[in-house]
Formats: structure tokens, sequence, C-alpha cells
């Protein structure tokens, strides 16, 4: 048996949920001995998939009678693998994504409440919940190479606490509440993470809102992926603004190296970040900032204990044995057929 788990020769910074999640798959696949290839073959028994935009390797496998999988609502912080489209702040599937995931035999996602908003979404396609296997030896948080990288990069000094916040720049909401927390904590560097926007072309109000900013509000584009982790154990709080949908890739990242999330109700699915059990989650930006707030403060408690018993809990030996099944079982359902 031979999976291709397919990754574009395209290079962008914005794809680092997308192929963060391919190499999870392909690490899960090497410590179970399944072999995988990288790009697309005529030898590949399955094909895996993480983002809708992968949608005519899936058709050209559906047409040659090879079982899809597609890994879908991993990775909405991610824009080159995102499955919903949530300007309006109301969750629905792109076009794009409806299309890929027809031509799925199975659809791997996070959380019940994920695979509950595919059905409502009109998916037929048969639907397993795997949660994202996070390598524990990656979030060494005792390493202080590891935490190092992060300040190294930026070229600064771990003088003050440090949030991290990722989002989008033309997203004013985010923005706005990103710009309030900082400028109410100004001894704690903030950082603003998005996938980077033309300067010309960002909405007026928030080109004036990124002009005001407070000095230790920061605003960077999508970093590379050790970079980023190193940012994420470093993390006092890592916080969601703003209506995009957070990844479940970045979540774990943030429970796996102890950070307090904080989340808008509008960027998780349910049951994604479990309010005062494995994260905080407000109802808007007030409530947002007034959380954040009380946890710097000391008057709320962490939750990290219990989000980091949950994103560990799944390791890539465990992935990989599932992953394996499920494919035998795809290979057997076709010799069937």
């Amino acid at each position: 048996m031979k999976v291709l788990v397919y990754f574009s020769s395209e290079k962008h910074k914005a794809n680092f949920e997308g192929d963060r999640l391919r190499k999870t798959i392909a690490g899960a696949l090497n410590r179970s001995e399944v072999e995988y290839a990288l790009e697309p073959n005529d030898t590949s028994d399955i094909v895996h998939l993480v983002s809708p935009e992968d949608v005519e390797i899936a058709e050209a496998a559906n047409d040659k009678g090879i079982p899809v999988v597609y890994s879908a609502l991993y990775t909405e912080g991610d824009p080159k693998a995102r499955f919903v489209d949530k300007k309006t702040g109301i969750a629905h599937l792109t076009p794009q994504a409806i299309k890929a995931l027809s031509y799925a035999s199975l659809i791997l996602v996070p959380t019940p409440g994920c695979k509950n908003f595919l059905i409502s979404e009109g998916i037929e396609v048969p639907i397993e919940i795997s949660s994202c296997a996070v390598n524990k030896s990656r979030f060494n948080l005792d390493k202080d190479v590891e935490k190092e990288l992060f300040w190294r990069y930026f070229q600064r000094e771990p003088n003050n606490e440090l949030i991290i916040c990722t989002g989008e720049y033309d997203n004013i909401d985010a923005i706005e509440t990103f710009l309030q927390v900082a400028k109410r904590f100004p001894q704690v560097d903030f950082y603003f993470f998005g996938k980077q926007k033309n300067w010309f072309t960002l909405p007026r109000v928030c080109k004036r809102a990124i002009r005001r900013k407070s000095k230790n509000a920061y605003f960077s584009s999508l970093v590379p992926d050790d970079i980023y982790r190193s940012g994420m154990i470093n993390a006092k709080a890592y916080i969601l603004p703003g209506y995009t949908m957070a990844g479940v890739v970045t979540l774990m990242d943030a429970m796996a190296s102890k950070t307090q999330i904080f989340a808008l109700n509008k960027t998780v699915f349910k049951d994604e970040v479990i309010d005062k059990e494995t994260g905080y989650v407000a109802i808007s930006g007030i409530e947002l900032i007034n959380l954040l707030t009380k946890y710097l403060d000391g008057e709320i408690p962490p939750t990290v204990e219990k989000a980091y018993e949950i994103a560990t809990k799944q390791t890539l030996e465990q992935l990989g044995s599932f992953l394996k099944k499920q494919y035998n079982r795809l290979l057997a359902n076709r010799k069937k057929d």
C-alpha cells in the first residue's frame, strides 16, 4: 500500500498549517511503516489530501477509482487550506470545498462539532473523527535553544512577557481587539501573525489602526514553522479575535506548548476549545479583553494542564495505526466493488 500525501511544489508562507498537517500525516505513516509519496504518481493506492485547492488531484484519483481521504477543518487558519468562508461571521463551506469533498471516500475531522457542521452543510460522505496528533518531542518547554529561536529571528531580547495573536490584516475587529489589549498591558509584548496583505489594498480603517499601534504591538507575516513554534513555547497566552476560524493544528500547538488560549466563540467550532476547561471563550471582543486582563492580573486560573492532556493524547503511532486501518478498509471495499 502506498499513500499520496501531496505537498505542492509552490511555496507560500501562508501555507504553514497545511504543510504542518501534511508533515504530521507523513510522520504518522512512517511510524506505522506505511509507504507514502509526496508527489502525484501512478502507483499510489490511496490519496490523502488536506486542502480544497487540491481538488484536481482528488478528481483525477476519483476517476481512476483510487480512494480519496480528506482531512477537513484542521487548517482553517491557513488561507491555502481552509474549507470555511466566514467573511459574514457565519460559517459555510466554500464552493471549492464542497466540490473537493464530493470526491472523497472518507473525510476526517478533529471533533464531533466539526462532523455535525459538515453534515449540516449537506456533506454525505462518510466522516470519522480523529484528533490532531502532536509530536511532544517538538515542544520541549525546557530546551533553551528552542525558546531562543523566536527572539533571535526578530532580533530582540526576551525582556517582556509574550502574547501571540493570529488573524487577518483586513479584519478590523481582530486588529482593534489586539491593539486594545496591547495598550492595556504596555509591559507585555504582543505579536500579531497573519497572511501578509498588500498595504495599499488594506481597508483604510485597518491601516489607520495599525499606524496608531502602541510600541509593544508588533505585526508580522507568517513565519517558518520552527520560529512560530518557538514563539508559542515562549508565549503566556494565545488569543483569537475577529471572524477568521482558528486552525486546530495551531490550537494544538498552543495546547502542547502549555500556552493559555483565549478565543471568540466565532473563531472556534463547538468543542475545539472548551470554555473554562481548555481555554476561555468569549462572546464579544470586550469580553475577550476582560478575560485576558483578569488572567494577566491573576484573577482567573490557567487551563493549560487540561489542554496539554488533550493535545498530547494521540501520539503519531496511534494516528498512524488509525490511518492504516482506515486505508485498508477503503481498499477492501474497493475490491468488493
